[in-house]
């Protein structure tokens, strides 16, 4: 089975799941990434090594914290999206993976009985706070990501990962920034916009909120306009 996980609409985050890279250990984990990065290249750098060796604890130490809370409660809803696959008469490795999900999450809090409580919703307010209610219960987010994606990577035996990705044209204006990840898979090019803010001194990528049209830059709002650095 293949299973397309799109972390984020508007990014270019899309993870083709290939569970031999990670179980046979072809790759060894990502070093603990740096307490601060002086640019947006340098944070993306390390993010996108993290990705290509599927150390996804890394790369989500990597995001901002909105950011990580928005990928908290994306996790969940991976969840729920097996889940209801299961439940349609699906291949009996869905259930399988389901309930190793289901550890996975409460091992870090979410139990069922809390994910039972939590209600997703359209609005974009009452999402925010949805997703704020879930994260808290987390106290190690990126350890959340790497946990369930292990988990969705031992069910899929397709390779898709793009063989390298580029980060073109970056422009930053204040303490924002925006660029273009260009990924190659197959002699083929893809691209899409990802966006930085620099928080406490150091730079962080952001991960676009879906229920707010697919905006990235955190604070709320529409990115400002764009300068040369």
């Amino acid at each position: 089975m293949r299973a397309r996980i799109a972390i984020g609409s508007g990014l270019f985050l899309v993870l083709l799941i290939a569970p031999g890279e990670l179980a046979q250990g072809q790759e060894k984990p990502s070093p603990e990434p740096e307490e601060s990065y002086g640019t947006p290249k340098a944070v993306f750098d390390v993010a996108f090594k993290a990705m290509k060796k599927r150390d996804f604890k890394t790369f989500a130490r990597c995001l901002t914290a909105e950011s990580q809370d928005r990928m908290t409660a994306q996790m969940v809803d991976m969840r729920e999206t097996f889940k209801t696959l299961a439940a349609g008469g699906g291949d009996a490795k869905i259930k399988d993976m389901v309930a190793d999900l289901d550890k996975a999450l409460a091992k870090h809090g979410l139990t069922k009985e809390v994910l039972e409580k939590y209600k997703p919703s359209k609005d974009p307010k009452e999402s925010e706070k949805a997703t704020k209610a879930l994260a808290a219960i987390v106290k190690d987010k990126p350890a959340l990501m790497n946990d369930v994606m292990t988990v969705i990577l031992k069910m899929s035996g397709e390779k898709g990962q793009p063989d390298s990705f580029e980060l073109k044209d970056i422009k930053v204006t204040g303490d924002k920034a925006r660029g273009t990840v260009v990924s190659k898979r197959e002699g083929k090019d893809s691209s899409e916009p990802i966006d930085f803010i620099k928080v406490g001194g150091s730079w962080h990528i952001v991960l676009p909120d879906e229920k707010r049209g697919g905006k990235g830059v955190d604070p709320k709002g529409p990115p400002p306009p764009i300068e040369k650095e």
